[in-house]
């Protein structure tokens, strides 16, 4: 990218326009606009910028011409003009141009209400593009990383958090001190007349005055504050009269004293304190018969922490749990009522955390913090109260600042998160800092000053940009006064400003929080928001109009568009209003009383059925999507981290809604099965997401992902539950755990290693713990109702694992089960079977080493070591092992069938011989021949390594064995290449030399004559293995080595074995090899002649000859005579068959 163009335009001609001519066609990427008096180029002293007036709007006219015309308009010179909009506010701007890859042009008209316009304008010449040919070679992206703020705007890393908002402050003349414009903001609205006052801010209450005129509901009309410098005795002496009055009056005062409560609340500490003592509050309020009104000042009033030490005792907080339980009264009432008991609780917890750094309930002080910034009265109160209260603004300041800057945790999403005190005293900061920010930004609107205006919003967005501080920035911005001087900074159209510019970003981003469009004054300023706008283009205005007009309309356009059958992949628009419906269905769900049945009224007025079953497309739409990111073959979209972001909120919400309205209906196995296999997708792909390096830039996506994959396995035990059946009877877990089998060996495009793996994983979620179970009465609803059904599935599913994975499941299945059912014995004989099965297919497939036989070598292999690996010393699974082996009827036999096969076709493996090995250790629960099995593989063993040598178990085993179990071909084909392997040794051990002459000693012993005579070696090993014995046995032992000698010899005119194959432990294939697997090619070939087969007229006789001597042909055995035949073979014009000969059977005949 290069400069294009600089220049300096006047407007000409009656409509204002402008025009910038390139001398070849170019493709533009940025317009960069200069305030005046700014030099834009270093090099270039001489250039000024002469940009008049300071702001105006712009619409610039593109010319577009495509670089690649199609062939019959190469001579057409097309005038298509592309419109698009710039408003500049004033200092150095620059505005990216996306004209894509298909257009370019080469001239750009300018129109707008300005008298001089310095621009520049940067891009590239289509010739160089053209030019430059694209290379193959692989490119390292450089890694990104954000940018850490910097302190002075960093309120979280800060001694004083609300040092910023001070600062801000200063910008304006004679300001007032922090807390007054924090109190005027948001606690005590100052009246109308009050802006006038030649004294205000500093305008207070007379309490002398009212004391004077005393009247007990007065308090409902004091909008001014009671100054600090008022006397103490003077307030003292209201609140005496105040305390009588309610004494003496024998009425129901609840409204008039949580007034006064909210009152005093928004003032220094000693205020509610000089309250309380004359008044018991809890005294009055302590009752069930509470209004709505009432419960709002006192929730308010609740978030100052001397009313919240009042107020927690135990007859207040056991009125207000019994009116947030109480039918007969509105969703509001209870709700509120609720939040006042979790306020005075919160406080708790709140003090205990802020003054000990290692203990104290983190996530609740967090949600009490949240809860507080729903209201701008409680806000407004608390952040009083942090300022001065003396003991709680001591104890923040006392807090150790990190050794490390730490970004405010993200505690406003829906799964609770650990928080370590580092992190929670970056969250208190944080949002003490953006609430101060906020308060002086309303103030500085309130008074018309601009610069304070633009610089505290310009904070302001500021964080909402930076992660940590963007929920917090935005949950505090959606406040109803904010929105409202939202939209008040974006009527005036005259010429575009920078506080609108930061307004409407600002409203960009509160627009992506669902709960936030859910507030009405949200939705008035967005729809509100009218062109010509300096920032939001109208393509996202409409797009905002349309989740404010769902918000709006409530559950009716809810429903409407979550049944809505919408293209895929889905858009940003479409995820946002999703969202934002999801939103409306959470907010009626809250309401335990009423809330479901609001929700199917809802339905029902729409016409609508199975509110769950289109939740359930809904996520598996998401989940494609999702899917569509995590390609293996095919690049992923080009969508961006915001869609994907996007993708797993939407998830998040969906599995929400769904679990909230799957704990009270029944859904059918359609739905159950297709959002068991979204849930499935979305797990792998959120744990893609936090594995992975590839989003660490992007801690908001992983937050995200990690939300969104806790909140699939919470739905999945839920939907596992005992209770919990389909429409048509069946157990819920029992087709949740039969999808998950079966989806794990497709893997929808993604890598099939971490798709089962993410599938393994919720598995073993979804199966119970046995100590889950040891409470119960019976056998578990699993053993008995849900595995026996999924034994296929499981089994698949479980030879597709790898080692470590199969071990965690069967000793899983095999504790879970405790021998009711056989869950783990079936697995085995399956495995077993699976080993019989690859050898069969081997003794069928020809002696090659192509992939097929690879693959079915290494999977005998695996099969070895799994079993070896069960009967290993450490393993939990060692004894059920040997009693399953010893036990279960025909699985010894296969087993030890499977061994044998693989003896006499000289398999040879380090598994097979550790498999030996293990078994050896257990030959006493071992059949005969078993244990002879094991004994040749003992031998086996021996010829790849001698020193694995097990002298003493070969024996036991050999002696203990009746004749007629040992299988003597093998045993002299096992013991002749064990004794040739060891005569070319360097050395043999006395040991060996022991073992050896021993057992071949006890095969002269044997009544089977045919022992004597060894297959496998040949004489000249045999000879030099006498001579190397002779030179180590003692001479004790010389006489057994001379009878040996004459006794034992090798048969010479046996053919040698074939050589070991050994079992791979690996199992590699290329690219190619994978393809024709995939795609196999079948050879061309003439396919054989059937005489029998059918055609439309019947059996196809050939040769024409066998005719008359076929018995299928007895009705054409006729012999014809003039026009007969002709007259039984008449058919359509369109079915005769022209070439056959005509007939001789007619009178004329064909010379």
């Amino acid at each position: 990218m290069g400069l294009l163009y600089w220049c300096t335009l006047q407007p000409t001609g009656p409509s204002s326009l402008a025009a910038v001519r390139f001398t070849a066609p170019v493709r533009v990427t940025s317009i960069r606009l200069f305030p005046a008096g700014m030099k834009p180029f270093a090099d270039y002293e001489d250039f000024v910028s002469e940009t008049s007036p300071d702001s105006f709007y712009l619409e610039l006219f593109f010319n577009a011409n495509p670089i690649h015309p199609p062939e019959k308009d190469k001579n057409r010179f097309p005038n298509s003009l592309v419109p698009t909009a710039l408003a500049y506010a004033g200092s150095h701007v620059d505005y990216s141009v996306d004209m894509g890859s298909e257009h370019a042009t080469r001239l750009m008209i300018i129109k707008g209400n300005f008298e001089r316009l310095s621009l520049a304008v940067y891009g590239d010449l289509v010739a160089d593009l053209i030019a430059l040919k694209p290379t193959a070679a692989p490119i390292t992206l450089p890694s990104v990383q954000s940018r850490p703020l910097t302190a002075a705007l960093d309120p979280a890393n800060a001694q004083n958090s609300m040092s910023i908002a001070s600062q801000l402050l200063t910008l304006m003349s004679d300001p007032p001190p922090l807390h007054t414009v924090l109190c005027l903001m948001y606690c005590l609205k100052p009246d109308e007349n009050d802006w006038d006052h030649a004294d205000f801010p500093n305008v207070y209450l007379d309490l002398r005055s009212e004391l004077e005129n005393f009247k007990l509901d007065q308090v409902f009309f004091w909008t001014r504050p009671i100054s600090e410098s008022a006397p103490g005795e003077d307030i003292s002496a209201y609140f005496l009269k105040f305390a009588q009055a309610i004494k003496e009056e024998n009425k129901n005062h609840t409204e008039v004293v949580s007034r006064m409560l909210r009152y005093a609340a928004s003032h220094a500490p000693t205020v509610p304190q000089r309250l309380f003592a004359v008044l018991d509050a809890t005294s009055v309020l302590a009752v069930e018969s509470l209004g709505e009104a009432a419960l709002n000042d006192i929730l308010d009033a609740c978030a100052n922490v001397v009313v919240a030490r009042h107020l927690c005792r135990a007859n207040f907080l056991a009125a207000g749990r019994a009116i947030s339980t109480k039918k007969s009264v509105t969703h509001h009432v209870r709700s509120v009522a609720g939040r006042i008991v979790a306020r005075l609780e919160g406080w708790r917890a709140f003090e205990t955390a802020l003054k000990d750094t290692n203990e104290g309930d983190h996530a609740t002080a967090t949600r009490f913090l949240i809860d507080i910034g729903t209201g701008e009265a409680s806000l407004g109160i608390w952040l009083l109260c942090m300022l001065q209260h003396p003991e709680l603004s001591s104890r923040l300041a006392q807090r150790p600042l990190p050794a490390a800057p730490a970004a405010p945790p993200l505690c406003f999403r829906r799964r609770e998160r650990v928080i370590t005190s580092d992190q929670f005293s970056a969250f208190v900061k944080a949002f003490l800092g953006a609430s101060a920010v906020v308060g002086v930004a309303c103030w500085a609107d309130c008074l018309a000053n601009d610069t304070c205006f633009e610089r505290a919003l310009a904070v302001l967005r500021l964080w909402q940009q930076t992660e940590g501080y963007a929920e917090i920035a935005n949950h505090i911005l959606s406040l109803d006064q904010t929105c409202r001087r939202l939209k008040w900074s974006m009527e005036d159209k005259s010429a575009p400003r920078k506080v609108e510019l930061l307004a409407e970003q600002i409203l960009t981003d509160l627009a992506l929080e669902p709960k936030a469009v859910l507030r009405e004054e949200l939705i008035e300023t967005i729809l509100s928001a009218e062109p010509p706008l300096s920032f939001i283009t109208e393509h996202d205005r409409v797009a905002m109009r349309k989740i404010a007009f769902v918000a709006d309309d409530g559950l009716p356009a809810a429903v409407d568009e979550l049944v809505y059958h919408a293209e895929h992949p889905f858009s940003f628009r479409r995820l946002r209003t999703v969202r934002v419906s999801l939103a409306l269905f959470e907010q009626a769900l809250a309401d335990t009383v009423s809330g479901e049945w609001h929700v199917f009224q809802a339905l029902y007025a729409e016409k609508k059925q199975s509110l769950l079953a289109h939740l359930g497309d809904l996520l598996v739409g998401v989940s494609q999507d999702l899917n569509a990111h995590f390609p293996v073959h095919v690049p992923p979209p080009l969508a961006g981290a915001a869609v994907l972001n996007q993708l797993f909120l939407t998830a998040e919400d969906l599995i929400a809604v769904i679990a909230v309205l799957a704990g009270a209906f029944q859904m059918s196995g359609r739905t159950l099965r297709g959002i068991t296999m979204a849930m499935i997708d979305i797990v792998v792909c959120a744990g893609i997401v936090c594995s992975g390096d590839a989003s660490s830039r992007h801690d908001s996506i992983r937050v995200s992902a990690r939300d969104t994959e806790l909140g699939c396995l919470d739905l999945l035990s839920q939907l596992c539950a005992a209770d919990v059946r389909t429409d048509a009877g069946r157990a819920g877990a029992e087709l949740v755990l039969r999808t998950l089998l079966e989806v794990a060996l497709r893997s929808q495009g993604k890598d099939p290693a971490v798709h089962l793996a993410g599938v393994h994983r919720l598995v073993e979620h979804v199966l119970p713990q046995a100590e889950d179970m040891s409470d119960s009465s019976g056998p578990s609803y699993w053993v008995t109702d849900v595995l026996p059904n999924v034994l296929q599935e499981l089994s698949a599913f479980f030879r597709a694992l790898d080692l470590d994975r199969k071990v965690r499941l069967l000793a899983r299945l095999v504790t879970l089960d405790d021998g009711l059912v056989g869950v783990g014995e079936w697995l085995l004989l399956a495995e077993i079977k699976h080993m019989a099965d690859l050898l069969q297919a081997l003794e069928q497939t020809p002696p090659t080493r192509d992939f097929k036989t690879l693959r079915r070598l290494h999977d005998l292999n695996l099969s070895v070591r799994l079993l070896g690996t069960l009967l290993e010393e450490p393993s939990p699974l060692l004894r059920w092992t040997v009693d399953c082996l010893a036990s279960t009827e025909g699985l010894l036999a296969d087993l030890t069938t499977c061994l044998t096969k693989m003896l006499e076709r000289q398999y040879s493996s380090a598994d097979l011989s550790a498999f030996a090995d293990a078994l050896a250790h257990q030959a006493s629960h071992l059949e005969s021949y078993a244990r002879f099995v094991v004994c040749l593989w003992l031998l086996r063993g021996m010829q790849a390594e001698v020193s694995l040598l097990q002298s003493d178990v070969v024996l036991s085993i050999l002696r203990d064995l009746h004749p007629t179990t040992i299988n003597p071909p093998l045993l002299k084909m096992e013991l002749g290449r064990t004794l040739s392997t060891v005569s070319r040794q360097r050395t043999v051990t006395p040991e060996a030399s022991a073992f050896i002459v021993t057992i071949l000693d006890w095969l002269t012993t044997q009544p089977n004559a045919s022992l004597v005579v060894l297959s496998g070696a040949n004489v000249e090993d045999l000879s030099r293995l006498y001579d190397a014995l002779a030179s180590v046995l003692p001479s004790d032992q010389a006489s057994v080595l001379e009878n040996v000698r004459l006794k034992i010899t090798v048969d010479e005119d046996e053919t040698l074995p074939p050589p070991a194959v050994p079992l791979p432990e690996t199992w590699t294939i290329t690219l190619q090899d994978l393809e024709d697997s995939r795609h196999p090619m079948t050879l061309p070939s003439t396919p054989k002649r059937n005489g029998l087969t059918p055609d439309i007229l019947g059996p196809i006789i050939s040769p024409p000859t066998a005719l008359l001597r076929s018995p299928a042909a007895t009705g054409l055995t006729k012999k014809y005579s003039n026009n007969d035949f002709r007259h039984l073979r008449q058919l359509s014009a369109s079915m005769q068959n022209t070439s056959r000969l005509p007939s001789t059977h007619g009178e004329t005949s064909v010379q």
